[in-house]
């Protein structure tokens, strides 16, 4: 093997060629792998019970609720930076106050959808893309 020297001093810098030593003179060597654990299948119980007791129903009313209250401090977030002193930039302020347009939006596709499809807003494409493009607007 050859490696190129690289003296300042010589004319051929990159181009004079240096034997390397080898770094290691024993060859390397690996432990065996080892052989996965065999274990009983595990079953599972026909009727899961939910440590919670929260049933996905439950998860949609509490879903909901959250939305409903995280608009409060949102809008909170919004009046103080309307206010004079915290001299939020117009287009970045603009840009706030129109995600309440893709909020106030999403709503009622939801129940749109609910009511229409029987289903969730995620699931209608259309509706899903028509409510996310105000989004992306913002």
């Amino acid at each position: 093997m050859f490696a190129f020297a690289t003296s300042l001093h010589s004319p051929l810098a990159l181009t004079k060629p240096v034997p390397l030593s080898p770094v290691r003179s024993t060859p390397l060597t690996f432990p065996a792998p080892r052989r996965a654990r065999t274990t009983a299948p595990r079953t599972t119980p026909s009727a899961f019970v939910d440590p919670w007791s929260i049933s996905p129903d439950t998860l949609d009313l509490i879903a909901g609720q959250f939305f409903a209250v995280s608009l409060f401090p949102y809008l909170v977030f919004l009046h103080y930076l309307a206010k004079p002193n915290v001299r939020c930039p117009k287009l970045a302020l603009f840009g706030f106050r129109f995600l309440l347009a893709f909020v106030f939006a999403t709503i009622p596709a939801g129940i749109y959808a609910k009511v229409h499809y029987h289903d969730i807003l995620a699931n209608i494409d259309w509706l899903h893309g028509t409510a996310e493009s105000l989004l992306s607007i913002t």
